[in-house]
């Protein structure tokens, strides 16, 4: 979970289903998952993280519950994006469907997916919470108000304010701007939905201030972490080079046969694979610090570790091949 937040430089507000699936294939994508090598095509990083992230109540409803049943899902089409949040109304239902399919065609998944959160959860999902009798758009003001009260925080949440304000406004104007706009051309689909937006400009005074904020929130973060840069390349470095050396080492060692490295104790570990690796001109490949594949990989292990467990180092026969441990 430090990783994705870290690289991507949000806050643990900020992660969401999206931002962690994207972490997690990405790392698959550059053969960084931890464990997984280059036959193995099942594994994700971050499943614990998102099961842990689920059961806590961060990610929105109707996320699916492993990184894995996400990943089998795909995309949702327009019926699945708006269910997802169980809106009670049939026929507001089957407007939200029609005014995201409309959308769609201009727009990303991504993008789609955000407009549905928005106008069926935050919006709509909302307005049914303080007005079950709510049938169209037309709200109150007593609605408005109150509905603008209870978007001020996270649903999961009501402690944490919520730093999106502005933007499920922009989107909420939006579908009233392009009801009015689509109504002229198509008043037997759209006309019915017409209605006065109770977002009144004041209220997004200040949106281009909100927007230089982030902006400098985003400047800071960069400003905080650039001068960390060389702690973490010198790191990487040295990590790198010891690995290295235990590979070398490792190398030439036989099977089950202990060895020392730098004053710690290691057992090359001898199992069938093992075997036939060193049988195999050919072996697995394994990701050098090039990018290049290479060649014939074998096990090591710290000789007080226990089978199976303990931190597990590859011995390669290309030199300056990099390894995870």
């Amino acid at each position: 979970m430090t990783c994705a937040l870290t690289t991507q430089g949000i806050t643990l507000e900020d992660l969401t289903p999206a931002a962690l699936l994207h972490y997690s294939v990405e790392n698959k994508r550059l053969g960084l998952t931890h464990g997984a090598c280059n036959r193995d095509r099942t594994r994700y990083a971050a499943r614990g993280a998102w099961e842990v992230l689920h059961g806590m109540g961060h990610f929105p409803t109707g996320t699916a519950p492993t990184l894995r049943k996400t990943l089998s899902q795909g995309q949702h089409s327009v019926e699945g994006l708006v269910d997802r949040y169980g809106i009670q109304n049939a026929e507001v239902r089957q407007f939200l469907i029609n005014y995201l399919l409309r959308r769609k065609s201009d727009t990303d998944y991504t993008t789609l997916d955000g407009l549905s959160r928005h106008l069926a959860r935050t919006f709509w999902a909302t307005i049914e919470q303080i007005n079950p009798q709510q049938a169209d758009l037309a709200l109150s003001a007593e609605v408005y108000d109150q509905w603008r009260a209870e978007i001020q925080y996270w649903q999961h949440d009501k402690t944490k304010l919520r730093t999106d304000v502005a933007a499920v406004l922009l989107t909420v104007r939006g579908l009233y701007m392009d009801l009015h706009t689509w109504a002229v051309a198509e008043p037997e689909r759209w006309a019915r939905w017409v209605a006065p937006c109770p977002i009144l400009p004041r209220d997004l005074k200040g949106f281009g201030k909100r927007r230089r904020e982030i902006y400098r929130r985003m400047a800071d973060r960069t400003r905080v972490r650039q001068p960390l840069l060389p702690v973490l390349i010198e790191h990487v470095e040295s990590r790198h080079e010891h690995l290295s050396s235990l590979l070398e080492a490792a190398r030439v060692v036989p099977l089950g046969t202990a060895f020392v490295h730098h004053g710690r104790h290691y057992t090359r570990s001898d199992s069938p694979e093992d075997r036939r690796r060193i049988r195999t001109e050919a072996g697995p490949t394994m990701r050098s610090s090039t990018g290049r594949p290479a060649r014939r990989s074998t096990w090591t292990k710290p000789e007080n570790s226990p089978s199976g467990s303990g931190p597990r180092s590859r011995s390669s026969g290309t030199a300056g091949s990099a390894s995870r441990s």
